[in-house]
């Protein structure tokens, strides 16, 4: 019994068929075949700093309003699939990271952008929960993460 639960757990798994409790279904870097990638807040901050990537906050207005990310343009979850063609070209070429308070949401934004056809999609892992945890400034400078 033990033998064929483990050997269907191991078929599922290799299959994608298997996701882990509590998963949000986020695809990461380390996935070969990734349609958009994972980072985390340190990874990314330099590179929106420097103008390589366009950072979008997913949040909503009261979440945005308590504390953000000063180089990120704000778009409602809600919002993100009526405006990826302008994100698009507001983008430039560039890549379009997407941050929410945990990384679920914009994990979800991530996979609109993507199945939009959009090519240069990250997901901030973490969000700005964990932007704000490894000490990156934020937007009013005393603000907080809702």
């Amino acid at each position: 019994m033990r033998r064929r639960l483990l050997s269907t757990l191991i078929a599922l798994a290799a299959s994608g068929g298997l996701v882990a409790c509590g998963g949000d279904d986020r695809s990461t870097g380390a996935t070969p075949d990734a349609s958009f990638t994972t980072v985390t807040p340190a990874q990314i901050a330099p590179r929106v700093a420097d103008g390589e990537v366009l950072l979008v906050d997913v949040r909503e207005d009261d979440e945005w309003q308590a504390g953000h990310a000063g180089d990120a343009q704000h778009v409602p979850l809600a919002e993100v699939p009526g405006r990826l063609d302008r994100l698009r070209t507001e983008a430039a070429g560039r890549p379009i990271a997407f941050i929410c308070r945990s990384g679920n949401r914009s994990g979800q934004a991530a996979r609109a952008a993507v199945d939009a056809g959009l090519t240069q999609v990250i997901n901030v892992d973490g969000g700005m929960g964990a932007w704000l945890a490894a000490g990156l400034p934020i937007v009013p400078a005393d603000g907080r993460v809702l």
